[in-house]
């Protein structure tokens, strides 16, 4: 809080004897700040109010102080230097009107005063300076205001200095930025280039890993069918002999059924023209009567050698059918043997094929990965290359944009400071 607030209203605690009136004049001596003293205290009138148990007193008084040095107050601050003047001399008196309001409260007398004016000038001491400070108007004032000229006489040139090499700095940024602007555009253009490259090789590889995979396919698919007719070649002939076979044996089973049914109806012809011969025999000698029975019993026999032949031949005709039918399942046999045989040949051979096709696949594969990424490789360093490219750019550009930056806050720094500092000696010294 600024001094010139504790001459408005001065608060003070202080601690007396119970019986006594407060010694208002020592209370107002101590709570004067340190680079003031109390030269007269005069109490003006005087009144006690309250009671004996709660004891009151007011007071209006006239008290004379003056500062114990100069006092000073801060007028500017040049090259890191605080500059004061004197606002009040030492040993200068004022006369300040207050009143007082003191009361007993546990056992110490608490006082208040109220100021009704203050000192003319309100200032501090130099030893409440900190930093350096001089007097306005002393040699020391004198040598710092010639310093100064001579450091705002710098800070001119060191201005003009700066904006021309700011001017400087933005001419080459701007030459910087079209030449990396060229080298990125000319890496662009390089990088686009290889970009389009490596997709012709791309395509490339891919149709001659498409065509190679195809040709692979094609002389594999020859191989099997050349491998397939041997084998085919060779169950054809099996085939073709087994069903050799079994056109003669159908031959001689059909022969032979031929011959029995030729047989049985000899057998027929020769019971019947028996039967007839016999029967027309009797039929001249014997009675009509006799000769119906006996031609009864002719038919009857007839008809059992009829049964007779005919149950033979279905025996024979069995015995052959039932040789047939072996014969036919014997072919049958051979003939899923052979295919079976063919068969497992063929699926050997497509097995073999198929991991020969495998082992070519992935080797195709192989190959045309690693020459995938060997592109792939190629691709990336170009592209690192180009991002490199840019950001060292960027870097560049970023650089010297900052060294602009910083020489332009430097102005801006040194222009403000030669700003405040010239209207500050202006200020000051008026001719200046």
């Amino acid at each position: 809080m600024r001094n010139y607030l504790k001459w408005q209203l001065i608060l003070l605690f202080l601690i007396q004897g119970c019986s006594d009136a407060p010694n208002i004049k020592e209370q107002y001596a101590k709570d004067l700040p340190a680079h003031w003293q109390l030269e007269s205290f005069k109490i003006e009138a005087e009144e006690q109010r309250g009671t004996k148990v709660d004891p009151v007193f007011e007071y209006r008084f006239i008290a004379e102080v003056s500062p114990k040095e100069h006092l000073h107050q801060r007028v500017g601050r040049l090259m890191d230097t605080d500059i004061v003047s004197v606002v009040v001399k030492k040993g200068a008196e004022s006369k300040l009107h207050g009143k007082a309001h003191a009361r007993m409260y546990q056992g110490e007398w608490q006082t208040q005063f109220n100021m009704e004016s203050s000192p003319p000038a309100d200032g501090s001491p130099l030893s409440a300076y900190k930093d350096k400070v001089v007097v306005q108007g002393s040699s020391d004032y004198k040598k710092l205001i010639k310093a100064t000229r001579q450091q705002l006489d710098k800070l001119e040139q060191q201005i003009l200095q700066d904006d021309q090499r700011f001017q400087q700095g933005l001419a080459e940024y701007n030459t910087l930025s079209q030449e990396l602007a060229e080298k990125s555009r000319l890496s662009s253009e390089q990088l686009n280039k290889q970009q389009q490259d490596y997709q012709q090789q791309r395509n490339v590889l891919y149709s001659q890993s498409r065509a190679q995979s195809q040709d692979a396919q094609q002389q594999l698919q020859a191989q099997r069918q050349q491998q397939t007719a041997v084998f085919k070649q060779q169950y054809d002939a099996a085939v073709a002999e087994v069903d050799k076979e079994h056109r003669l044996k159908t031959a001689e089973f059909s022969a032979e059924k031929t011959k029995l049914r030729q047989w049985r109806d000899t057998e027929r012809t020769a019971a019947r023209s028996s039967n007839n011969a016999e029967a027309e025999a009797a039929r001249k000698s014997m009675a009509r009567a006799d000769y119906t029975v006996h031609k009864a019993r002719l038919d009857e026999q007839l008809r059992s050698k009829n049964q007779e032949i005919e149950q033979s031949y279905n025996q024979q005709l069995a015995q052959v059918q039932a040789r047939e039918t072996e014969h036919n399942n014997n072919r049958r046999d051979k003939l899923a043997a052979l295919n079976t045989e063919y068969r497992s040949q063929v699926d050997n051979i497509s097995q073999q094929i198929a991991a020969q096709g495998s082992a070519q696949h992935a080797e195709l594969n192989s190959s045309q990965k690693q020459q995938q990424e060997d592109l792939d490789k190629v691709l990336t360093a170009a592209r690192n290359a180009h991002q490199a490219l840019q950001n060292n750019n960027n870097q560049q550009l970023t650089a010297k944009r900052q060294e602009l930056d910083k020489l332009q806050r430097d102005m801006a720094a040194n222009r403000s400071s030669y700003t405040q500092q010239a209207r500050l000696l202006q200020q000051l010294e008026p001719g200046t």
